[in-house]
């Protein structure tokens, strides 16, 4: 291969002891060889970070780091910026520690690259297992009407921005080849989002308009698996209560801070940030079909606040749109229809048709 740039993959890692090996050999398992791999340590306490320094230590390809000894604050984020500000290639992908890559997935990647040069963004498919790579589980937030509604947008990036306004992801961090430049550009991560990281990387990228893409998504086979198995945010997640609250609380500023770069010059796209919300409402509806009684009273809470929200954002939506939403929050309360993805179906009909605004 004439066109050999260096790659750096960039992985944070936070106990994750029972995966990050694996995550590691897909790596070193690459027929593309011009790569090194940036792995900064969020503080583990399960032995992640001493595995991986004692397997790995003579391998001049990978390179270990402590997230302590460039920023104090933690976080996924956070250690993709510190492996952005390291990174000494030319192009960047992020790899979480329990991820894993196909061997030919680099090569591919660059191939393709050298066909299709002087793009910022890259997108490749994705696919999902559950315990180990046999079990692949059938690829998700793309079902048909998704399939015709991308063959048929003219404009790729338009379509992929309104996607993620909407919080129904179209693709996700590793399935992106960048541009370093590109990812200096736009300032990497915004360390202040404790959810939503994807969202908000994305965005903000297919919002500046001088940033150019390039996407395989159905021209190519999936290139990396990404594990769906319960257990990889054990120590991560905190509790449900924790969870939601950190979901809810990024779900806002994300509409707060993309709302306010919309009004510049995209003011037609604002109302897609509506769906944002509505998503959030629907997902904590869900939440209460197996809580506590106790604990109802906080998801109910966390829902007027979105709602409240919503309206101080004026962010309001049609009467179909709410009508659908308390149906949906009837339903899951007297544990009718539990089996029904609700918001995927309140996706279709309130998204695709456009009765979810006033």
């Amino acid at each position: 291969m004439a066109n050999c740039p260096l790659v750096s993959i960039i992985c944070p890692l936070y106990n994750k002891k029972n995966y990050v090996q694996e995550t590691i050999d897909s790596v070193i398992n690459q027929t593309y060889t011009n790569w090194e791999m940036i792995i900064v340590d969020d503080g583990s306490t399960d032995g992640s970070y001493e595995l991986v320094e004692e397997i790995y230590k003579s391998n001049d390809g990978i390179k270990l780091y402590h997230r302590s000894d460039f920023k104090q604050n933690k976080g996924g984020s956070v250690c993709r910026n510190v492996g952005i500000e390291l990174a000494k290639g030319e192009f960047i992908l992020f790899l979480d520690a329990d991820d894993l890559l196909i061997k030919e997935c680099l090569a591919n990647r660059i191939d393709l690259q050298a066909h299709f040069p002087g793009q910022d963004m890259y997108i490749f498919p994705e696919t999902y297992f559950k315990e180990n790579i046999d079990n692949v589980v059938k690829r998700r937030g793309w079902n048909w009407l998704d399939r015709l509604l991308y063959k048929c947008s003219t404009e790729k990036k338009a379509y992929f921005l309104r996607r993620f306004l909407k919080y129904y992801l179209p693709f996700q961090t590793t399935c992106v080849l960048w541009s370093v430049q590109t990812l200096k550009m736009i300032d990497g991560f915004d360390e202040t989002f404790q959810r939503l990281q994807d969202p908000e990387i994305h965005t903000k990228a297919l919002l500046q308009e001088t940033v150019k893409i390039k996407d395989f998504l159905f021209s190519q086979p999936a290139d990396a698996y990404i594990r769906l198995d319960e257990q990889r945010h054990i120590h991560s997640m905190g509790t449900l209560k924790e969870k939601y609250l950190a979901h809810i609380e990024s779900s806002e500023k994300f509409v707060s801070k993309f709302k306010a770069a919309l009004q510049e010059n995209k003011k037609s796209l604002v109302k897609y940030l509506s769906v944002h919300l509505m998503m959030a409402e629907t997902s904590i509806n869900n939440v209460l079909i197996s809580s506590e009684s106790c604990d109802a009273t906080f998801y109910l809470s966390l829902r007027e606040d979105v709602s409240k929200f919503r309206k101080a954002q004026n962010l309001c939506l049609s009467r179909l749109a709410q009508r659908v939403i308390s149906l949906h929050g009837y339903l899951v309360r007297h544990n009718i229809l539990r089996r029904i993805k609700l918001p995927a179906l309140l996706n279709l009909i309130l998204i695709y048709f456009g009765k979810f605004i006033k």
